[in-house]
């Protein structure tokens, strides 16, 4: 059974280099099983020459050393980019293993911090220039990586008293609070995945999480956690669907938006629908704190849609939504949801490979002017073949509603997407 732990990176700004660059905006696309981050010119990316080809990427970042031998290591999951656009944060979600012999979930996480402007120069491909620091995660699993409004740069964990749990827990931070997953064998820890920031009417921050094993979210106060506080989770979890994984925040933290991906309970037990929730009623455990649920990817309701990650459109109107089994990404009226309209879903892009294999999109992220969303995608093959980059960043025109762009040999499964405009100075 997997087991993952949330985690937070409380981040400090990188210097930069003074390399010229080109404007932006850039994509960048961790490789997952292959352990690089791809830097992609979205300019480029868009030219009709260049589709379906990885013209457009720029280079591939390693996000450890590698090894004595050569191979290359890390499991690059998520990555977030500073405000001012100098400095990655990538989560390792095995550590810095190799994939093609570390086959399982559940080693000890770790974080690696890159300089943005090196991730860009051609002299940083294939190699680890633009490495700067890597950062134990402290626990096993990571998957949530979040980008904190305070200054000091190191790793936090939230976590459980957990008595029966075989593990024993060191060196960390006070519990959150006990509790129990509903199976022995799983332990007790809900899994919980990726992480968003809320504001409350109150005027303070509230620490949302997605919890697989127990099929609900969790809210937090953040202001309590950061001063080391041992019970933080203020009021009941938010039931959804089905385990969920993506989520995010609106552009003004009012609303959650959250992906049911699959349950951790049952297998074979994918959702199909994303949850908005209400910051304000979450916040006070009021009935309604999800204020919507609409169905994405699929018209019939027993489908398997295994949706995996959301972002959502600068002005807060729309959500973009990648649907795994489904192989399309939906966007979901937000206002029209609420309202409780029918055909929130007001539209559904199919993605499509050059080489006709699924699609299975993954991350999603929304360029600042909310004109394309950038989508990394393609199945798991690192038992077939550790060298065969078959992963692929699908680029929508969200006017359009359509894909305008494919970008190839992107990893193997690759997961988190982060875009820039232009890079810091």
């Amino acid at each position: 059974m997997r087991l993952r732990a949330s985690l937070l990176s409380l981040c400090l700004l990188a210097a930069a280099t003074d390399a010229a660059l080109a404007a932006g905006p850039y994509a960048f696309v961790t490789g997952r099983r292959d352990p690089r981050i791809y830097a992609i010119d979205l300019s480029a990316a868009l030219k009709p020459a260049n589709n379906n080809t990885a013209n457009a990427v720029i280079s591939r970042s390693l996000v450890g050393p590698r090894r004595l031998d050569g191979v290359l290591l890390g499991d690059p999951a998520n990555i977030v980019i500073s405000p001012d656009g100098k400095v990655a944060y990538v989560m390792n979600h095995h550590g810095l293993v190799s994939n093609s012999e570390f086959l399982q979930h559940g080693a000890r996480a770790s974080v690696s911090v890159l300089d943005v402007k090196k991730m860009l120069q051609k002299s940083s491909d294939n190699n680890d220039a633009a490495l700067l620091k890597v950062m134990d995660g402290g626990w096993f699993g990571g998957v949530g990586l979040i980008q904190m409004p305070v200054k000091g740069e190191g790793v936090r964990q939230l976590r459980a008293d957990c008595p029966d749990y075989p593990v024993p827990w060191k060196n960390s931070p006070p519990p959150v609070v006990p509790y129990l997953a509903p199976s022995k064998e799983f332990g007790c820890w809900p899994d919980p995945e990726s992480l968003a920031l809320g504001k409350g009417s109150d005027g303070k921050s509230y620490l949302f999480s997605g919890n697989a094993g127990t099929e609900d979210v969790s809210v937090m106060d953040l202001e309590r956690a950061l001063k080391g506080e041992p019970v933080v989770e203020i009021a009941p979890r938010i039931p959804v669907q089905s385990g969920p994984f993506g989520i995010a925040a609106s552009p003004d933290g009012r609303l959650i938006a959250v992906t049911a991906r699959e349950s951790n309970l049952e297998d074979d037990a994918e959702g199909n629908t994303i949850s908005i929730i209400d910051v304000d009623l979450a916040r006070q455990g009021k009935p309604g704190a999800e204020a919507a649920r609409v169905q994405v990817g699929t018209d019939d309701a027993k489908a398997l849609g295994r949706p995996f990650s959301v972002a959502w459109t600068p002005d807060g109107k729309f959500i973009v939504v990648a649907n795994f089994r489904t192989n399309n990404v939906s966007l979901v009226d937000a206002e029209m949801a609420i309202a409780k309209k029918p055909g929130a879903e007001v539209a559904r892009i199919a993605l499509t490979r050059a080489d006709n294999e699924p699609a299975r999109p993954k991350g999603v992220a929304v360029t600042a002017d909310g004109h394309y969303a950038v989508v990394a995608g393609g199945a798991n093959t690192i038992k077939a073949s550790a060298t065969n980059m078959t992963g692929t960043a699908f680029v929508i025109d969200l006017q359009k509603r359509a894909q305008v762009a494919t970008v190839t040999n992107v990893g193997i499964d690759p997961y988190g997407v982060a875009l820039v405009d232009k890079v810091g100075k």
